[in-house]
């Protein structure tokens, strides 16, 4: 029952993030650049720079935003991915070298979707464009995100396996004495 919990709050989430993601892509041109140059001048006032020293333009803010947007959202589809591994469907379907390929390759399919239709959305927005190198950004943001979340499971899950042995809990050493 926890876990379900745990699931349906990713999922929540996960919506919420990506009707941030399109909602800001939907602000016609003016709406968008006022919004950047406020968040603009509340990082300068927050670190304290003013005039020449603080940020001036918005572009590379916009990219970083965008690239962490979609940072946060590669992390959150990798969490429910590697979450379903006791599911039925998992268990049919991807527990095997090849399986878990193709998951690989459907996470990364979600990302690449996600910011081609955010990039769609945009040219529905009055003064805004799609860009190619926009859509090249937001999934290589995805793509960290969820590399670096499936490696922290995957260390988590050593230091587990470690420590579960060394208190004799893992199956390993059985079947090594099961063999002499």
């Amino acid at each position: 029952m926890k876990q379900i919990k745990r699931n349906r709050l990713l999922l929540f989430l996960l919506a919420a993030l990506l009707c941030f993601i399109w909602g800001n892509s939907l602000m016609p041109a003016s709406v968008s650049s006022d919004f950047s140059n406020l968040i603009r001048d509340v990082i300068n006032f927050t670190v304290g720079l003013t005039g020449n020293d603080g940020m001036s333009g918005t572009g590379r803010l916009r990219k970083a935003a965008h690239a962490t947007e979609f940072a946060v959202l590669g992390a959150l589809v990798t969490v429910l991915a590697v979450r379903q591994r006791t599911s039925a469907l998992y268990r049919k379907y991807f527990d095997s070298s090849r399986g878990r390929r193709i998951l690989i390759c459907i996470v990364a399919l979600c990302g690449l979707i996600t910011a081609c239709i955010d990039e769609a959305i945009q040219l529905t927005s009055p003064g805004r464009s799609a860009q190619i190198s926009d859509v090249c950004l937001d999934f290589c943001g995805y793509s960290a995100g969820a590399l670096l979340t499936a490696r922290i499971f995957r260390i988590r899950r050593g230091r587990r396996d470690v420590s579960a042995g060394m208190h004799g809990k893992t199956q390993a050493p059985e079947r090594n004495a099961a063999g002499r």
